[in-house]
């Protein structure tokens, strides 16, 4: 293997092992995620691995508990921009700071408050445009915008989204969100 993918190698179980060690952590913070912002943030809990875990479970609770998943994304959010940037490759931490706003965006859309749920995306945008290699994450993220715009009638913006994104998802084979794409925009 060559260096490069050596790198990548170690990455990856890095970020496996991290997210493995974050799961009993998260699975406990569902329960008792309101408690947490009494203290501070354990310096273990500063990794990519725990803001994906927290991510997973905010996506995981939102359809029975919106605030839930509101509260465990915005913990997301918080600990994504404590971790010192020269710990991990750029792209790690723009897309898993991006992926905390889309969960954010996705509760505040669930809960119909559709203002801030597009702020929460122009911030996963942001995030997202640091890092042209997140291709997939930021179709993800329109398809979410798509959306709060069908929501809000403003079908137009909602119906280019949806063409963008869906080819996006074609050209990275990913056949469930092409379908959910396609199957949206009629």
């Amino acid at each position: 293997m060559n260096p490069h993918g050596q790198k990548l190698a170690a990455l990856a179980l890095q970020l496996e092992r991290e997210r493995t060690a974050a799961k009993p952590i998260v699975q406990q913070l569902r329960a008792t995620i309101d408690a947490v912002w009494e203290r501070d943030v354990p310096e273990a809990w500063r990794t990519a691995g725990f803001v994906h875990e927290l991510t997973t479970a905010s996506a995981e609770v939102l359809d029975t508990d919106a605030r839930r998943a509101a509260s465990l994304a915005a913990l997301a959010i918080s600990i994504v921009t404590m971790i010192p940037p020269d710990r991990y490759p750029a792209v790690v931490l723009a897309e898993a700071e991006a992926t905390a706003w889309k969960e954010l965006a996705n509760s505040h859309w669930y809960r119909s408050d559709y203002a801030s749920a597009l702020r929460a995306l122009d911030a996963a945008d942001r995030c997202l445009a640091t890092a042209p290699a997140l291709g997939l994450d930021r179709a993800v993220a329109q398809l979410a915008r798509a959306l709060v715009y069908s929501d809000l009638r403003r079908f137009d913006e909602a119906e280019d989204l949806l063409s963008e994104c869906e080819e996006t998802f074609r050209g990275f084979r990913d056949r469930k969100r092409q379908g959910n794409a396609c199957s949206f925009g009629g």
